[in-house]
């Protein structure tokens, strides 16, 4: 017996026999397995060994794979579908008809629900809508100390069970499945000035206002809704595209693109009256492609849409093309509202569609040069914005 101990303890120093290799296994209130191999033939030491679970920590750089698999964060986040969770409201007042406001303009919507956490689902049209949200949506903030974040959702549709009321009086819960403003239905030719994926920008479109449209009434609803006097920097009242048209289009410069995209969220689908309709107009806003609005040069009486691109360092500004506009002004006023005095300017642009197709019905001939030179677009390489007075001025010749 005491010629056994001591070659125990050299077992244990050497890292070798059953005493050490099993120490850490337990079975039944038994410490070490080979106090138990003793009590059991060899049959029944298999037998215990199959059911005993093993738990061995895995060893990073070893290459066992025995213990628990830690996985990436982002393994958790479900794949791409077409309904969408919407976080960073709960500072903010929100409800279905805000959340649509936005999201209406990258596609469909089919639903909307507010969760009691302020958290919002948004149910859309296909999956490939849901992308183009995220792709535009994701991280854009409101203002300050609202940022939105829009991710995929688990769930694959918004159950309408146990829907409460928000606290403006409003259903938490909205069904927009056969919703008229909404902007991806229809000819796709017909509707397609409607339909601009654009990202995020401090210019503002907006269409289908009544003709006679007054730039002090958007001024008034904006600054209102928004709570500041100095939040846009001039209104453009664009030309109808079209002789005898019933609504007009135009563009706001914001401040900022935080101010553009609260103004979407609150004020999108806004409805004006007109003296020339017994029914109001629900006009429509959505981000502009333009970025930049200033007038051509000093005392110049065009008015210089253009775009500033994503210029890569491997090539010059020269080396890219700049798309631009140009608008022939009617009329400029700077206009001041408030007790600061906070200015803005207003742009009125000529008709220039209509006075084309006058000239070319009294003269029936093909116009000059000099006399499309008010119809001037440049985009280098050329690109024309307004074809209608060409493609008549071919019909009439």
């Amino acid at each position: 017996m005491d010629s056994v101990r001591p070659e125990r303890e050299r077992n244990t120093l050497r890292g070798t026999g059953p005493s050490f290799r099993f120490s850490n296994r337990r079975f039944d209130g038994y410490q070490h397995l080979g106090a138990s191999e003793n009590q059991y033939p060899s049959g029944r030491n298999n037998e215990i060994r199959s059911r005993r679970p093993i738990t061995r920590k895995s060893q990073s750089g070893s290459g066992d794979s025995t213990g628990p698999v830690c996985r990436p964060q982002s393994w958790q986040c479900a794949m791409p579908n077409k309904v969408l969770i919407v976080y960073g409201l709960e500072r903010i007042t929100v409800n279905c008809d805000n959340i649509f406001n936005l999201f209406c303009m990258y596609g469909n919507v089919t639903a909307v629900k507010v969760l009691k956490g302020k958290q919002v689902l948004v149910e859309l049209q296909d999956v490939e809508t849901a992308k183009r949200c995220v792709a535009n949506l994701n991280l854009v903030r409101l203002d300050e100390t609202t940022k939105l974040k829009v991710k995929y959702s688990k769930h694959s549709f918004i159950n309408n069970h146990r829907t409460s009321r928000m606290s403006d009086g409003t259903s938490a819960m909205k069904n927009y499945l056969n919703c008229k403003l909404n902007r991806f239905i229809g000819n796709v030719k017909k509707y397609e000035d409607q339909r601009r994926t654009t990202a995020p920008s401090k210019i503002l479109h907006f269409y289908n206002a009544p003709t006679d449209i007054c730039a002090k009434k958007i001024h008034k609803a904006v600054t209102e809704a928004l709570g500041c006097i100095d939040a846009i920097r001039s209104i453009t009242i664009l030309p109808k595209k079209l002789p005898g048209a019933k609504c007009s289009t135009g563009l706001v410069e914001m401040k900022s693109v935080e101010l553009a995209v609260k103004t979407i969220f609150i004020l999108n689908h806004m409805s004006f009256e007109s003296s020339k309709s017994r029914f109001p107009f629900i006009t429509k806003l959505c981000f502009s492609k333009w970025s930049d609005i200033r007038r051509q040069s000093t005392g110049s009486s065009d008015l210089l849409l253009s775009i500033t691109p994503c210029i890569s360092s491997s090539l010059h500004n020269s080396e890219y093309a700049v798309p631009t506009a140009e608008y022939p002004i009617a009329r400029t006023t700077l206009q001041t509202t408030g007790p600061d005095g906070a200015s803005w300017t207003l742009w009125e642009t000529k008709d220039i569609v209509t006075v084309a197709i006058d000239h070319v019905t009294v003269n029936l001939e093909r116009p000059t040069d000099a006399s499309l030179n008010e119809l001037r677009v440049t985009d280098n390489p050329p690109a024309t914005l307004f074809t209608a007075p060409r493609q008549m001025n071919d019909k009439t010749s």
